[in-house]
C-alpha cells in the first residue's frame, strides 16, 4: 500500500510538468525580453502592435523551452476570438485594447525564471475520465461496522459535476477485484482453524474530489465472492461504506477542444 501512495505522488508531479505544445496560463504580468515579434501569418499578424509585457490570465502555447544555450522561453497565445467591425469601432472609441491585435499569431519571449514562477499548466477539463482507485478502508454494517483493510484495485468512470475549493467535484462508478478475510465470525461455512482470504468482485459508486489528478472520495458498494453457498459470508452482496484514494488516468473528450480565448 505505501508503494501505491508513492506512485500517486509521482504521477501527480509529472502530470504538472510543462512540455512543448502544452497550454499555460500566466499568473502575473510578465515583461517581454524580446520586442521582436514573429508573425506566423503575415496577413494576420499586426506587426506594428507590440506589447511590453504579457498580461495575467492570458493562455499560451509553449513554442520553445529554455536550454543550456538559451535562457528564454517562447510563447504563442491561444488566439483570441475575432470581433466584428462594429465591435472594433466601439472598442477603439473607448480606447480599450483589442487583444487579438497584440496576441493572435505572434510569438513572444520571456525569461525562464519568470516562466517557472508565473506560468501554470492548463489541464483540459473534459467532463468524463477514467481512473484507478484503491479502497483501503471498508466499514460493513452487517458485521457491527467491522473494517476491512485488504488490498484491492479498482477501475473508475469519473463524471465531473463541478468545482469545490480549487478541486473538481465528481461522481464515480467503479468495479474491481479484491479480497476479504473469512473466519468463523463472518462466515458459517468456515471451520475454526480454517480462516482464509477469498477473492471478491467489487461494485461501487460515490463522490470524489480531484486535485492535480489525485483523487479522494467516499463510497457505497457491494462485494460478491465465489462459492457463497459453501462459505455463507454474512456480507456477501450487502452494502459497505468506504474511503478511497486514486489517480485520474486519462480524459474522454465529449466535445471539440476550444482553440480560442475571450
Amino acid at each position: 500500500m505505501p508503494a501505491f501512495f508513492i506512485c500517486l505522488c509521482y504521477l501527480s508531479a509529472i502530470s504538472q510538468e510543462i512540455k512543448l505544445g502544452d497550454v499555460v496560463v500566466l499568473k502575473a504580468d510578465i515583461p517581454i525580453i524580446q520586442k521582436e515579434v514573429v508573425g506566423i501569418s503575415s496577413d494576420l499578424a499586426e506587426k506594428d502592435k507590440i506589447l511590453d509585457y504579457l498580461q495575467k490570465g492570458v493562455k499560451f502555447y509553449v513554442v520553445s523551452l529554455s536550454s543550456i544555450s538559451s535562457d528564454i522561453v517562447k510563447l504563442r497565445a491561444v488566439n483570441f476570438n475575432s470581433i466584428s467591425p462594429e465591435e472594433r469601432k466601439s472598442l477603439d472609441k473607448m480606447k480599450i485594447m483589442i487583444k487579438s491585435d497584440y496576441y493572435n499569431d505572434k510569438i513572444y519571449a520571456i525569461t525562464s525564471e519568470n516562466f517557472k514562477a508565473f506560468a501554470e499548466k492548463v489541464v483540459p477539463e473534459d467532463r468524463i475520465s477514467i481512473g484507478i482507485i484503491t479502497l483501503p478502508f471498508k466499514a460493513r454494517p452487517q458485521e457491527d461496522f467491522s473494517f476491512d483493510t485488504e488490498l484491492n484495485l479498482n477501475t473508475t468512470l469519473n463524471i465531473r459535476i463541478g468545482h469545490f475549493l480549487g478541486s473538481s467535484f465528481n461522481y464515480q462508478l467503479g468495479a474491481g477485484i479484491g479480497s476479504v478475510g473469512l473466519n468463523t465470525n463472518n462466515a458459517s461455512g468456515i471451520e475454526a482453524d480454517d480462516a482464509q482470504d477469498v477473492a471478491t468482485l467489487t461494485l461501487f459508486n460515490g463522490l470524489m474530489l480531484q486535485y492535480n489528478n489525485v483523487q479522494v472520495g467516499l463510497y457505497l458498494g457491494i462485494d460478491h465472492i465465489n462459492n457463497q453457498k459453501n462459505y455463507n459470508w454474512v456480507s456477501n452482496g450487502n452494502i459497505w461504506l468506504g474511503f478511497g484514494i486514486g489517480y485520474n488516468l486519462f480524459e474522454i473528450s465529449v466535445a471539440s477542444s476550444k482553440n480560442s480565448q475571450d
